[in-house]
């Protein structure tokens, strides 16, 4: 008879009550950061450690920190993992498409709401750039579109936080894509992006798909990288004790 086996998941943890590895203090100093980022100007940020290092978990265990300690207006959270849609060649329509369904949250909706409907022309229009797609403005206005987006950001007393999960498990070139993103095309005022990646997949991806450093060119997207820590030895001891 096959005894039962006590099998544990490799599931991201969600609650610091589950932390093992004493990391609740650089979760904090991670949640203070982005605290610090503040401005109208839109912000990129960095956490960088390889696979299976436990990124997905310090970003949850972020998110969770900046919700119970904010004293000021809560921040809107976004997620958006792209693994979900690699291979579609929908990446870009798809992250504008889910920022824009978070700004109809009840919460935000009044303020932010007005801009659901400009980032869904956005994202139809970079989708479809050779076709012409009339509601009160067509593929051309992609510039009207974005300034629209970006006075009603401008306007908000909410600082919207993205998070973005696995960058380094899709394809170089949507690699490329995700950095387009928070470079240029949804670079709106008020915001934070905090990326999650494998920093070395992502620098040889970079150079191998676009032919250019790879350090270099993160160092233009990302103004903070922050390394996941590594477990001291007496927390490994008392794992295995």
């Amino acid at each position: 008879m096959v005894k039962s086996l006590n099998l544990i998941p490799d599931a991201p943890i969600s609650n610091a009550s589950f932390d093992r590895l004493d990391r609740m203090a650089f979760v904090q100093s991670f949640a203070e950061a982005i605290r610090a980022a503040k401005g109208e100007y839109s912000v990129v940020l960095a956490l960088a450690g390889p696979w299976g290092s436990g990124k997905s978990s310090l970003l949850n265990l972020i998110a969770g920190e900046l919700v119970e300690t904010e004293t000021e207006k809560e921040p809107l959270l976004v997620r958006f993992n792209p693994w979900w849609f690699t291979g579609t060649g929908e990446l870009v329509p798809a992250f504008l498409q889910q920022l824009g369904a978070a700004l109809s949250r009840p919460e935000v909706k009044e303020v932010l709401g007005s801009a659901t409907e400009a980032l869904d022309q956005l994202a139809d229009s970079l989708a479809r750039p050779g076709e012409m797609h009339r509601r009160d403005l067509d593929a051309r206005d992609i510039q009207v579109v974005r300034e629209r987006v970006e006075e009603i950001f401008r306007k908000s007393d909410r600082r919207i936080i993205v998070f973005m999960d696995d960058i380094d498990r899709i394809t170089p070139d949507e690699m490329s894509q995700m950095l387009l993103i928070v470079r240029a095309i949804a670079d709106f005022p008020n915001t934070t992006y905090v990326l999650s990646l494998d920093y070395e997949v992502v620098v040889e991806a970079l150079e191998n798909k676009l032919g250019v450093n790879g350090r270099v060119y993160l160092e233009k997207v990302i103004q903070l990288q922050i390394d996941v820590p590594i477990p001291t030895r007496m927390t490994m001891e008392r794992m295995v004790i």
